[in-house]
């Protein structure tokens, strides 16, 4: 099989086995850590959702917020809200 083949074969398989979640978790490339900072609250106790498109929303002790994958690696895309605070009517 010629190498081109073989990549194309196998780069599908490998992005398949390797999603967001498993890189937003990643103790040194992810974002995990940085959410837990972020909305004080422990790394066991943060839920994480995969929300496509490079982005990860992220709950726990109270708040969420969504991280979005980029070049210098995950960051905050919301700021992190209060999932208890009342919403704004418009």
């Amino acid at each position: 099989m010629k190498p081109v083949k073989t990549l194309a074969v196998v780069l599908p398989v490998l992005a398949a086995c390797y999603n967001q979640l498993q890189h937003f978790k990643h103790p040194q490339i992810g974002g995990i850590k940085r959410a837990a900072f972020e909305l004080q609250c422990p790394e066991e106790q943060l839920q994480l959702v995969e929300l496509g498109d490079g982005t990860v929303g992220v709950t726990g002790c109270g708040r969420r917020a969504v991280y979005k994958h980029s070049m210098v690696g995950w960051l905050n895309n919301t700021g992190g809200e209060d999932v208890n605070a009342p919403k704004a009517n418009p």
